[in-house]
């Protein structure tokens, strides 16, 4: 189960900038409408694994562990620290279900986590130096998860004795992943501001507000359109923000729920991406398979959009 805050929270950094809010607001109302999703893909993964038996079975189960991530990620979000609200609540959800097989499940590997507590206190006090979300009273070169993310894998690389030639390797493979990934990113911010910013997104906000009382419904389509295709929701929130947020202004629509729907809707869509389902089909060794597994990850993320769609109708 993944959120519009994973890796993280960059998508919802960059959506949170082009739609005029601050970080933590976006990421609170984006975690809101997350709550009932996590179900979905709860459900969706135990249909998956044993089929409908097996939803029959352990369906309630997985739903109920979805709440609980969803509540997880909204209580992190509101009350802790947005970027890791993701994994806090994925945390949660996997606690309960450990909780409740205690006797089958072997000991926690503490220090295997001790770089992600390490990684979780260098967040928490960066955003408990001054407001939630901000690290203005240091400066805008940590205003993000970069440099926390940095320290973390040093302390890693420390504690478990990475030599030389190990990290070498490591940084000119992580190199090569980041660089086209960057690359497309930058390219798709650079368009949504020039979209932004040159009058298109007005201009295309109003042809977009002809869809009148029924936009709240097309809204989270055109987020997920641009996830899939993009294969991020940050690639999504570059071309189409903009865009919701002006539509949204001129129908009168809230602003926020309006840039949250573009981000989460964005966020899991691109789980539908070629990119991904390839990368998903290598690392699992069912290359070749690539259209099953896409057709296969399309039912949650359609009910998820459909969600979305009825929550900003009724809204």
């Amino acid at each position: 189960m993944r959120g519009a805050v994973g890796a993280l929270g960059v998508g919802t950094v960059i959506g949170a900038d082009l739609a005029g809010m601050g970080f933590v607001e976006l990421s609170d109302w984006s975690a809101l409408l997350s709550v009932p999703l996590f179900p979905v893909y709860g459900v969706a993964a135990v249909a998956l694994a044993g089929g409908w038996s097996g939803v029959r079975r352990r369906g309630a189960e997985a739903a109920l562990l979805g709440l609980a991530a969803g509540a997880g990620t909204l209580a992190t979000s509101l009350f802790l620290v947005p970027e890791l609200s993701g994994a806090v609540g994925g945390l949660a959800a996997t606690a309960i279900f450990l909780g409740l097989r205690i006797g089958r499940a072997g000991g926690a590997p503490v220090r295997a986590l001790l770089p992600y507590a390490f990684l979780l206190t260098l967040l928490v006090l960066i955003n408990a130096g001054g407001g939630p979300g901000s690290v203005a009273w240091i400066g805008p070169a940590i205003d993000g998860p970069g440099l926390p993310l940095l320290a973390s894998s040093i302390f890693a690389s420390t504690l478990f004795a990475v030599g030389p030639g190990t990290f070498g390797n490591a940084l000119n493979s992580t190199t090569r992943q980041w660089l086209p990934t960057a690359g497309a990113v930058l390219t798709f911010v650079l368009a949504g501001a020039i979209l932004a910013d040159g009058g298109a997104a007005g201009v295309l906000a109003t042809e977009a507000r002809r869809f009148g009382s029924l936009y709240p419904a097309i809204l989270p389509v055109l987020g997920a359109f641009g996830g899939a295709l993009a294969g991020s929701n940050a690639a999504s929130n570059a071309l189409f923000m903009p865009l919701q947020i002006e539509a949204a202004r001129g129908l009168g629509i809230s602003e926020p729920l309006a840039a949250a729907s573009q981000n989460v809707s964005g966020s899991h869509a691109s789980l539908l991406a070629p990119q991904r389902i390839v990368l998903a089909a290598t690392a699992t060794g069912l290359v070749g398979r690539e259209g099953e597994i896409t057709r296969l990850a399309m039912a949650p993320v359609v009910v998820s959009i459909v969600v979305l769609a009825v929550i900003g109708m009724v809204s």
